[in-house]
This record gives C-alpha cells, sequence and structure tokens, in this order.
C-alpha cells in the first residue's frame, strides 16, 4: 500500500468512527388529525349551523368532522325564527348527535291577528279554513310565509302573503269589495294586464279611463281598450295622470289622445 493510499484509508476510518459517535436526528411523524363529529339534525330542517360564533356552511341536517375533544357552542339561524344557542360536548373517535325539534317549544310559534270589513268572515291559511268569524286570533304557528284568504258570500276575495316570525304577532286588516254593489276587475276576471293603476277618470260618457305604467286603459262596461306608444300619438309608457277637458277629449300628460 502506498503512503497516499494508507492516508486516504486512514481519514475514511476516521470519518466513519465521528459519524458513529453523533446522534441520529429523525423527523416525528405527523400526528392524525382530529376526528370528532358532530350531526345536527332538525325539525323543520335548513338551520345554519355555527360552531363558536362561526358560520360553518353547513345546512340541517349535516355533519361538522375534524372536530378535538372538548365543548362547543352551536348556535341555529333560520329566517323568521329566533336564533337557538346551546352547549354540546365532541369526543374524538365519535360522532355526537344533536336533534332539535323546534315545533315544541311554543316560544318559537307566531301568531295571527286577523280583521276584516265586513266582519264575520271566513279565514282560510294555504287553502285550509281556520277561522268563521272575524276578528280572530289564531296563534301557534309555525315561522314562515302563509297565504292569507279572506271569503265572504257576496264579496270578492281577498288574498294576502303574511310572514309569521318567532314570538310575534302579525296583523292583517283588511276590507272586502261587494260585489252586489261594485264591479271588481282584476287580470283573473278580465283582460287588464295589470291591478296597478296611477290614475283614473269618467268622461262625459261615463266611460273610465285609467293610467297606468303600460300605457292607458279605457272601458266603457263591456270592452277594454288599451292605449300605448306605437298604437297612439302617446310619446310616453308610464303614465301618471288624466284629465277631461270640456269637449270631453282625453289630455293626458300634456300630449292629446283622440279618436
Amino acid at each position: 500500500m502506498t503512503q497516499k493510499s494508507f492516508i486516504i484509508a486512514f481519514v475514511l476510518i476516521i470519518l466513519l468512527i465521528y459519524s458513529c459517535d453523533k446522534d441520529v436526528s429523525v423527523t416525528p411523524p405527523d400526528m392524525p388529525p382530529p376526528d370528532g363529529v358532530l350531526f345536527v339534525n332538525t325539525f323543520p330542517d335548513s338551520f345554519k349551523i355555527f360552531l363558536d360564533g362561526k358560520y360553518r356552511i353547513r345546512i340541517t341536517p349535516d355533519s361538522i368532522k375534524w372536530l378535538e375533544t372538548g365543548n362547543y357552542l352551536v348556535t341555529l339561524k333560520k329566517d323568521f325564527f329566533i336564533d337557538t344557542t346551546f352547549s354540546v360536548n365532541v369526543n374524538e373517535g365519535k360522532t355526537t348527535q344533536e336533534f332539535i325539534d323546534f315545533s315544541i317549544n311554543p316560544r318559537f310559534r307566531g301568531h295571527l291577528s286577523v280583521e276584516a270589513n265586513p266582519a264575520d268572515v271566513q279565514i282560510f291559511i294555504n287553502d285550509s279554513i281556520v277561522a268563521q268569524q272575524t276578528p280572530a286570533a289564531i296563534r301557534n304557528l309555525m315561522p314562515g310565509i302563509y297565504k292569507v284568504t279572506v271569503k265572504k258570500t257576496d264579496y270578492e276575495d281577498k288574498i294576502l302573503f303574511v310572514t309569521i316570525t318567532s314570538s310575534k304577532t302579525s296583523k292583517v286588516n283588511t276590507a272586502l269589495i261587494d260585489t252586489t254593489v261594485w264591479d271588481y276587475y282584476n287580470t283573473s276576471n278580465s283582460s287588464i294586464p295589470t291591478n296597478s293603476f296611477t290614475a283614473l277618470v269618467i268622461d262625459h260618457n261615463n266611460k273610465l279611463w285609467l293610467g297606468s305604467r303600460t300605457g292607458v286603459y279605457s272601458f266603457d262596461g263591456l270592452e277594454w281598450l288599451n292605449f300605448f306608444p306605437g298604437s297612439t300619438v302617446l310619446t310616453h309608457q308610464v303614465i301618471t295622470s288624466i284629465d277631461i277637458d270640456g269637449n270631453n277629449a282625453r289630455g293626458i300628460l300634456g300630449h292629446f289622445l283622440s279618436r
């Protein structure tokens, strides 16, 4: 063995001994993620789920996963309902289930008060009769939007949509049209395309003229006619006033309409 080869071999032995004396550094293994699960169900459904004040982008019924062992505050929110908050304990490796029935707690219910002119009318909620006489107090309704129909013989039915909110009373006070005295026209029983008018006048021939956002309408007791830009000299579609002059001509927003 040459002197140069001997020196290289000696250095390699020294490095080997030195490396064996050093501590070996090993990266610790990753800890598994927490695996606690919280399942929340409600009646009715579709409540937003908040955990410790943070919306978890979950709607009941649904689960929130990857939770550590501990105690959490759950808040459930839904339109027209009072928010409800409760505490729940979650353990890793287990599924904790919570079911909230909002129908059994009266504080989550709302109420409806109905008055009508004339009195003593029938009240229907979502097409089911609930009362034969007004004024009426209808209690303990689940929150939501209800179709309320008020009916009386010889009067035009009145339909309203009423919002019921937890712990509150929604009030309805309406007047019905006597069909033995008045002829009542709307989009369901005539050819008019709207129930909203902005002006009304009766000319010297007892013809009705009505202004709307879609032009002018006339009614002679038998026929409805519509006047709008393109079919007449009208230059505006939205009509806010109608005047009758001494010659029974119709002046509309300063634009003369003649037939």
